[in-house]
């Protein structure tokens, strides 16, 4: 689905980060937790290729997208206004499930791969399921959403690598203390923390599921962009992820 959508909201939180929210409630209808929105900052030719973002949070008809300004292309969205209309495509890409199969929870995130879990968490919770949560960033400076995910009703840890703010480390640190065989992990991140996880969670026999991002063209799994290498060959992280199982991947 391709269509023009209202930007309610542009805000800056701290430093290099914003929230875009949308009004759409086509979108706010369709969507599922670790989905993502392929978004045309601007209606001019450059930059040319779509970014692609994931679903932070939905609030009745109004899309959230949480966002780090890194590029050319960000730095452009950050510049949107509201009142404005942005081009987005999708929900597009799969889901993380809430089918746990009588596992516990836990989440796992890494800077800006914080995004998708929020969505994700609070769909757990209006299904009873209680989680862990860990979310790992470079600083203080850098530790965004806490506010968000503390308001759900989230009990979450925090790690940073200088030990700026909460635990001095990495979010596997504080993993590997926790890790039980009837827990399931979701994480998304950076590639070196999602291998990390990954390892980790192979070693105790825990099931992982993993969200990749990845730079994209199309977004729907013609231009082959976005490949990521697992065991059955490569994989469209837009079309069979962003969410994969860890184990099937070759990080």
């Amino acid at each position: 689905m391709i269509q023009e959508c209202l930007i309610h909201e542009n805000r800056h939180l701290k430093g290099r980060f914003y929230i875009l929210t949308l009004k759409d409630s086509q979108i706010a209808e369709k969507a599922q937790p670790g989905q993502f929105l392929h978004i045309q900052v601007q209606s001019s030719i450059q930059p040319l290729l779509r970014r692609p973002f994931s679903i932070y949070r939905l609030r009745d008809s109004f899309v959230d997208i949480l966002y780090e300004v890194i590029g050319e292309g960000t730095h452009i969205l950050s510049l949107r206004s509201k009142g404005e209309y942005i081009n987005c495509h999708g929900p597009l890409g799969n889901c993380f499930s809430d089918d746990l199969s009588g596992k516990h929870p836990v989440l796992v995130g890494g800077g800006i791969g914080i995004a998708p879990l929020l969505f994700f968490g609070e769909r757990l919770l209006e299904k009873s399921h209680t989680m862990e949560l860990i979310l790992g960033y470079r600083s203080e400076d850098d530790v965004i959403g806490l506010e968000d995910f503390n308001q759900s009703g989230m009990n979450v840890e925090v790690t940073t690598n200088d030990g700026s703010y909460g635990y001095k480390g990495f979010v596997t640190d504080l993993l590997k203390d926790q890790l039980h065989k009837d827990h399931k992990v979701f994480a998304c991140g950076p590639i070196p923390m999602l291998k990390a996880v990954s390892d980790l969670c192979s070693q105790h026999e825990v099931p992982c599921d993993v969200s990749i991002h990845n730079f994209m063209g199309c977004g729907f799994g013609v231009c082959l962009g976005c490949v990521f290498p697992s065991h059955k060959g490569y994989q469209r992280v837009c079309k069979d992820g962003p969410v994969f199982n860890a184990s099937h991947l070759i990080f």
